[in-house]
């Protein structure tokens, strides 16, 4: 047992009993054991106060309690069930925007796939699938985002017990990332004029009037989208800027 070095990783002692080392250094007894295909586990005890020979003989007497319980039954709660449930619960005080987004992702890519599926049948897998048909299109930003939101639907649900784990925490590493191109910054006059000739000949009118506004006062992209009436003063030919 002295020799056990310190790592998050489990030593098999026998008859279903395991030492947990954690990266602390200290070991834990973890009785494990299968019932309908699912593992349970209990903990006896730790190491030193609990000395190898006396771990054994808890866990014969553990290994009996747990296969003396009755077998759990299985949680039939939707996905769509709880997806709805924490909507209300948790993005009520959200930004409004950020709501509406989340709903029509909710809406247009998850609930279609998993809206009738009991929330504990839903795997890895089929987490990943669903991000895989979205990526396909080209979206790939977009399956991140679903992943998401499908991570913190599950998290709702093991907090209200009725999951017991969250699918999407395997799939890190397992999605393509938006490969993001940096662009040069214009710096000289001759190129600043080109830009603007550009500019002034895009054929989307509303897009033109906001690109030719951006030049004028150099305001984020956001703010140029988000800009409101109000804040135009026609009279002095300026415009007002709220501070965040």
């Amino acid at each position: 047992m002295e020799d056990l070095q310190p790592w998050a990783y489990g030593c098999k002692v026998g008859r279903g009993l395991v030492v947990e080392i954690r990266p602390n250094g200290q070991k834990y007894f973890i009785v494990r054991a299968f019932q309908d295909g699912k593992e349970k586990r209990k903990h006896v005890g730790i190491y030193p106060e609990m000395s190898l020979r006396e771990a054994r003989i808890k866990a014969v007497e553990a290994r009996r309690d747990i296969f003396a319980a009755p077998a759990e039954v299985k949680c039939k709660t939707t996905f769509g069930e709880v997806a709805q449930e924490w909507l209300k619960k948790r993005m009520g005080d959200k930004n409004a925007k950020h709501v509406e987004k989340t709903k029509l992702r909710l809406n247009k890519y998850i609930l279609p796939e998993f809206k009738d599926t009991p929330i504990q049948e839903i795997t890895s897998g089929m987490v990943l699938k669903l991000c895989r048909k979205i990526e396909a299109r080209g979206t790939v930003e977009t399956a991140t985002r679903v992943k998401g939101i499908i991570g913190q639907v599950f998290r709702y649900a093991i907090a209200t017990d009725r999951a017991d784990y969250d699918p999407t925490a395997a799939l890190k590493g397992a999605l393509q990332t938006r490969r993001v191109k940096h662009m040069a910054a214009i710096t000289k006059p001759s190129e600043i004029a080109v830009l603007m000739k550009n500019i002034n000949n895009y054929p989307r009118f509303i897009v033109r009037c906001a690109l030719k506004f951006s030049a004028l006062v150099f305001c984020r992209p956001g703010e140029i989208r988000q800009a409101e009436w109000r804040i135009y003063s026609h009279g002095h030919m300026a415009v007002r800027l709220e501070r965040d």
